[in-house]
Order: C-alpha cells, then sequence, then structure tokens
C-alpha cells in the first residue's frame, strides 16, 4: 500500500473523513520521515484545531450579535422614554 493509503487508512481508523486529507501535506509528512500512523495525528490535530477555532469564532460573532441587539433595545427604549415625556408648554415661571 503507498504512504497516502497507510495515512488514509489511520484516518479512517479515527473514525474521520481520508477525503478531507491534503495530498500535499501527506507528501511533506513523508518527506519529512514521519509514520503513517504521525501523520494521521498531526493531521487529526489539525483538524480539531480548526474546529476550535471556527466554533470560538462563532461563538464570539453570537455575542457580539447579541450585545448589539441589547443595545439597540436600550436606545429604543431610551427615546421612548423621553418621547413620553410631557414637555413643558408653559414657557416660564410661575
Amino acid at each position: 500500500m503507498s504512504y497516502h493509503g497507510d495515512v488514509s487508512y489511520e484516518v479512517w481508523r479515527n473514525n474521520r473523513n481520508a477525503d478531507r486529507l491534503d495530498y500535499d501535506r501527506v507528501a511533506m509528512h513523508q518527506d519529512s520521515g514521519r509514520s503513517p500512523e504521525e501523520a494521521a495525528a498531526l493531521e487529526i490535530r489539525r483538524w480539531d484545531e480548526q474546529s476550535r477555532m471556527r466554533q470560538m469564532q462563532e461563538q464570539q460573532e453570537a455575542e457580539y450579535y447579541a450585545q448589539q441587539q441589547s443595545e439597540q433595545k436600550q436606545e429604543r427604549e431610551i427615546e421612548e422614554a423621553l418621547a413620553a415625556q410631557p414637555t413643558d408648554s408653559g414657557g416660564g415661571k410661575t
């Protein structure tokens, strides 16, 4: 079996999608003298890190959106409160 096939097998054994393997990165691992097991472990670790980073980014975006919504709601409430206050139409002192 080829090196790429061995790496694909190791990825599959770890319940991951071997179709995600990047041929260039696999070749880089082979050129570096890594075993197929090491190459698969590095790629899986990289995918997991990418997933964590994506989740963090999505969480930050959701928090930012919620903050924006909260600020807009507060601004509307202030505007409504100001609009509901009676205005001084007397124009002078009594």
